[in-house]
């Protein structure tokens, strides 16, 4: 114990002479307040560090040595003697208790305090800050989230904004924590004078940060300085605070004009380096281990070859060692040649063997056997394949290789697989150890092989899939583990089967289809998420006969917005500075509207991007007036929205996706036609991730698209059967159709000529039973289907008029009240709930959104007086939904209200010149779409046009 009492006190003295003579003066606060608390972790850890050092085992020749005969003597009987007890320790211990003890009390008194301090003062939480108003305070000082003020001097604001920013600078970078360490270790190291050393120079620290804080926001030192001096004290505090001390003053006002260089800051910070290590040397246990020796020969060494079982005669003659033996007798013959240890086996073949023949041999031997090795001409089978003969010879020339790969479940190596397309593309490739696959190679008839990430086949390898014809052959092989690559080829042929034929997009997608067109044609508008869902559906879901049915979507590209390949732009000093003038710009931070003074609280190093626009007078709206409109990334941010732009996305598209299957198994699995686009968006990501970018952020390739069912009930009558025929043939009836022409054609002049259609719900479901019912000639005749997805969203409801508010003075102070359902509120000057005599209730600002149902509330006014205000826990009023687009000019207007970047041929240009655009040529087409960077983009170009990203 007197051991690690030194060693732990000599580290720690070590770390605070250095943190004294070279790092106490230096402008790096924050760097030197995480240095003294791991300094102090690592004062009392170094001590039991242990360093271990092999060494050579050495070896002498000893010489035999009898043992010595000593005389027997034969002890006389006496008196026992007193032993001597030593107190020492038990003194020493007691003092000890008696230290700690004491010290705890003093750190509960203090604590107690506190409390009694917080509970039975008026307080006012702002934000996450709680100000305790507390009279004949003298100076403020702060403990965790709690300051405690002069409640006079508050209310009638003679506190000076830079004193509240210093303790506002405590509670927010919880030095309280710091303190409330450094007094635990005190407690129990309460004899090392070196804590309280430690603590003083901790407690410091904190003010340096809380005085850099204030002259950050601009405050000039010489007012600062007098500040201090005029809210210091001589008096300590209590010990768990931050208080402004006057007897650090000189030392604070000395480091307040110290400026320190980054290369100075560098230098010193490398300098700890070698002094640790040496710490740790010297101060560590040592402990030396002799190495083991593993004998070159054994006694009990095992130089035998593993048993050989030969097969022959279509597997009917086994010779185990030469000797005969059948699978009934194998596993006693094997025994009793392995003496009964563990052994391998060697099986040795002039015939192919079936691998159900391979397992009765494995499962007869259980469990007494290792590995079976292969040794032959010849190959394994499957049992329920059957090829011609020349392709039923497998594994030519394998010696020592066990069977590696797994194909849809059936055990292959060099083996053929006859398998339809439907199974082929749900292939998924693992080995025999469940090792995870990261990539192989595969290569389709009259194609190059190329490289597939993942065990799945990628978008590519779905593409050729679909041309492949009967019994065309597809080969994958250089499959890689993480430890492995398996040069073996697998071989797959298709067989064509009902189950692969495309039966086309359903209905449903083809009136979303025809939507999307028909809105272009009408706006020359294209929507990037609509845009991305019609081209999978027309690409890979539609028939050649459906295509020919409908116009193609508008394919002219536009420059790929991959975000995750933008480059930082960082700002200079005068380009930040400039944005805090609020009326000339707006601003975002990481995606979010802020207060231009919220910029006070950062510098130019903390943003890394930015990107910004000038907005036209018509174009300004009365939230954001400023005639330019900035958005700035932290290093964070920018990481969220840019380079893990591609990431974010497919995990949301893959989350969407597994979703979608879990639903669907949950149902009657009859139509994956959903499913087949969900996963088409994910592998479309996927496929754009580098293998690097792969393995960082441990993406997965989305699991493969679970196959639909047919539609089957059990025991169905004959005359049920009979009628569904009649109705596949004929539709419905010519009232129903009468019926359904009346509906849609209601529906549909609800839908184009009225502003706010009104339509009922029994009618929608019953014009939908209707057109499903239908038959195709009959709806080819027919009234349209309504477009319900232009519908308008139901209204907002209507006030409660159950609600009712007014005023009421309480002990001659005005309050607010809110009766709902017969139960009625107060809140007083604060926003803080009492009851009738004013007695505060809940001492929390009540939120703004909680006041009144549906509303929103910052501050209640009578007689242009405040008489109650309420927490905004809202970051900003989120506008409606934007209405349809009724031109391309009205719709570029809207836009740039909304700070959109506008690109007119590829090439980035201003709002202004994009209604200007739009004024000269309202045929030109636009694309809009939206990132996770919160800023639309939108695309200006005189031929039509499509989004690839």
């Amino acid at each position: 114990m007197l051991d690690y009492i030194l060693k732990s006190s000599a580290c720690l003295l070590v770390l605070l002479l250095f943190y004294k003579l070279i790092l106490e003066r230096e402008n790096m606060h924050q760097l030197k307040r995480f240095y003294l608390l791991f300094a102090t972790v690592l004062g009392f850890t170094i001590p039991f560090i242990t360093i271990t050092t092999y060494v050579e085992p050495t070896y002498t020749l000893g010489t035999f040595q009898p043992p010595l005969l000593e005389p027997v003597f034969y002890p006389e009987t006496t008196q026992p003697t007193e032993q001597n007890t030593n107190f020492w320790p038990i003194l020493l211990w007691s003092i000890y208790g008696i230290g700690v003890l004491l010290f705890l009390v003093k750190f509960m008194v203090n604590l107690t305090k506190l409390i009694v301090k917080i509970k039975t003062n008026p307080k006012l939480k702002s934000k996450n800050i709680i100000n305790v108003l507390i009279n004949n305070l003298e100076i403020p000082h702060t403990f965790l989230s709690y300051i405690f003020l002069n409640k006079a001097k508050f209310e009638n604001n003679q506190i000076p904004e830079e004193v509240l920013l210093h303790e506002h600078t405590h509670a927010t970078q919880k030095h309280s924590l710091d303190i409330l360490f450094i007094e635990l270790l005190q407690i129990v190291f309460w004899f090392n004078p070196i804590i309280y050393f430690l603590k003083k120079d901790v407690k410091l620290n904190h003010e340096y940060l809380a005085d850099q804080a204030v002259l950050q926001q601009g405050t000039q030192i010489n007012t600062y300085q007098h500040l201090l001096l005029a809210f210091s004290s001589t008096h300590g505090g209590n010990e768990l605070t931050n208080a402004i001390n006057y007897s650090s003053i000189k030392k604070r006002l000395t480091v307040m004009k110290t400026q320190t260089s980054s290369t100075k800051k560098w230098i010193k910070t490398l300098v700890v380096l070698p002094l640790l290590a040496i710490l740790i040397f010297g101060f560590s246990k040592k402990e030396e281990v002799v190495k083991e020796v593993t004998p070159l020969i054994t006694e009990n060494n095992d130089t035998t070859s593993p048993p050989v079982l030969e097969v022959k005669n279509n597997q009917s003659l086994l010779l185990l060692n030469n000797e005969n033996t059948s699978l009934e007798s194998l596993g006693e013959d094997f025994l009793s040649i392995t003496k009964g240890e563990k052994s391998d086996l060697k099986i040795i073949s002039e015939e192919n063997i079936k691998m159900s023949f391979i397992e009765q041999i494995s499962e007869a031997l259980k469990p007494n056997l290792l590995q079976i090795y292969f040794e032959s001409e010849y190959g394994i089978t499957q049992d329920n394949f059957n090829f011609n003969s020349d392709k039923e010879i497998v594994n030519k020339h394998i010696e020592n290789k066990p069977l590696l790969e797994f194909i849809n479940g059936i055990k292959t190596d060099c083996n053929q697989c006859a398998l339809s397309k439907n199974l082929i593309g749900q292939l998924a490739i693992t080995t025999t150890l469940d090792e995870t696959v990261e990539e192989f190679k595969i290569q389709f008839k009259n194609e190059d092989a190329f490289l597939v990430k993942g065990n799945q086949l990628d978008a590519r390898a779905q593409e050729l899939l679909k041309k492949m014809n009967h019994n065309d052959l597809v080969f994958i092989y250089d499959i890689k583990t993480k430890f492995k690559t398996f040069k073996n080829k697998i071989q797959l042929k298709a067989k064509i089967t009902k189950q692969d034929e495309n039966k086309g997009a359903s209905e449903e997608q083809m009136q979303e289809y025809r939507n999307f067109i028909n809105e272009y044609k009408s706006t020359n508008v294209v929507y990037s998420e609509k845009h991305k869902r019609a081209v999978i559906i027309y690409d890979q879901s539609m028939t050649d006969k459906q295509r020919a049915s409908v116009d193609k979507y508008p394919s002219n590209l536009i420059p790929d917005s991959n975000l995750s390949k933008t480059q930082p732009k960082q700002p200079t000093s005068s380009e930040f500075e400039s944005w805090k003038n609020e009326k000339e710009f707006a601003i975002w931070l990481d995606g979010k509207p802020i207060p231009n003074s919220n910029l006070n609280k950062l510098s130019a190093n903390d943003i890394v991007h930015y990107t910004g626009s000038f907005i036209h007078n018509n174009a300004r709206s009365d939230r954001f007036p400023q005639p330019y409109q900035y958005s700035l990334y932290t290093k964070k941010g920018f990481e969220n929205t840019y380079q893990k732009a591609n990431v974010n996305q497919y995990k949301k598209a893959s989350e969407a996706y597994t979703n979608a299957i879990q639903n669907f198994l949950k149902g009657s699995q009859e139509d994956n036609s959903e499913l087949k686009i969900l996963k088409a968006q994910a592998d479309k990501i996927y496929n754009t991730f580098t293998k690097e970018e792969l393995k960082e952020n441990n993406i997965l390739q989305t699991p493969p698209l679970p196959a639909q069912k047919k539609a089957f009930n059990n025991w169905v009558k004959v005359e049920n059967i009979l009628e569904q025929s009649s109705q596949d043939t004929k539709g419905v009836t010519k009232e129903e159709l009468k019926e359904y022409n009346t509906l849609a054609k209601h529906i549909n002049s609800q839908i184009s000529e009225s502003e706010y259609p009104i339509v009922k719900h029994k009618d929608a479901v019953r014009v939908k039973y209707l057109h499903n019912k239908m038959s195709k000639e009959q709806k080819e005749s027919a009234e349209a289907f309504p477009d319900f997805s232009k519908l308008p969203p139901p209204p907002p409801p209507a006030p409660d008029p159950n609600v009712k508010t007014g005023f009421i003075t309480i002990n001659n102070s005005t309050h607010y009240y809110v009766t709902q359902n017969g139960n009625t509120k107060y809140y007083n000057r604060y926003g803080q709930e009492t009851n009738k005599e004013g007695t505060i209730i809940n001492d929390t600002q009540v939120d703004g959104d909680k006041v009144i149902p549906g509303q929103k509330i910052t501050k209640v006014y009578k007689d242009n007086k405040v008489v109650s205000e309420f927490n905004k826990n809202w970051d900003q009023d989120v506008p409606p939904p934007p209405p349809p687009p009724k031109s391309p000019l009205d719709h570029i207007i809207d836009m740039a209200k909304k700070g959109a970047a506008f690109y007119y041929e590829g090439k980035s240009i201003s709002s202004d010149e994009a209604i200007a655009l739009l004024k000269k040529n309202n045929e030109l087409n636009i694309s809009t779409q939206q990132t996770d960077s919160k800023q639309a983009k939108v695309y200006i170009t005189k031929a039509p046009v499509s989004i690839k990203n």
